[in-house]
């Protein structure tokens, strides 16, 4: 029987300090959407959601045959094609069964996918140490700290779109100047608490 201490310590730490939209160039999508077409919470939880599902199929592949034959090398490709089956199939069924959430999503849920394929990428490599469902409880860890991010991001955002500004400034400029400030702390707490 898994512990509440470790659920709780692992599930904190995927959201302190695995970082992911700090650290991780492409999971910056949501905060750059200066023309609103994806709603933040909806980018997150179906990034949240496809990585989940994606670690719960790469996990066990990546541990039973990679590993154990050596092929360490193949681990990016098949996670990257089992994240894009994911992605299609996901498409699939927020289009076909959650209209309302795909519309909130504006239709990037591909680039949601590539985001989720960065993430599993990253939490596959550091998982080493945890086990199946260490795995997953930190997955789903990283995708709450990522929504949180990407809501305080954009919390500041929509701040700025209301801010006097410099013209030379406006837009992705003043966003990107806005993300690194936000970035520090979460980067310091990383490094104190890892």
């Amino acid at each position: 029987m898994i512990e509440l201490t470790y659920i709780l310590s692992v599930f904190l730490a995927g959201i302190i300090t695995n970082k992911i939209i700090v650290d991780k160039t492409v999971t910056r999508l949501p905060i750059l959407n200066a023309d609103g077409a994806m709603h933040p919470l909806y980018a997150g939880i179906a990034t949240t959601l496809v990585t989940l599902c994606s670690m719960a199929v790469t996990y066990p592949i990546y541990n039973r045959f990679l590993k154990s034959l050596g092929l360490y090398w193949l681990q990016i490709v098949i996670f990257v094609l089992l994240a894009a089956g994911l992605v299609v199939l996901s498409d699939f069924l927020f289009k076909r069964f959650l209209k309302a959430f795909y519309e909130k999503l504006g239709g990037y849920l591909i680039i949601v996918g590539v985001s989720s394929v960065v993430i599993g990428a990253t939490l596959i490599i550091t998982a080493g140490k945890l086990n199946y469902v260490g795995t997953l409880i930190n997955t789903l860890g990283v995708g709450v700290g990522f929504i949180a991010a990407t809501l305080m991001f954009m919390g500041v955002h929509a701040k700025l779109r209301t801010a006097d500004v410099p013209e030379f400034l406006k837009g992705i400029p003043i966003t990107l100047i806005s993300a690194a400030l936000i970035s520090l702390p979460f980067l310091c707490l990383g490094e104190i608490i890892g």
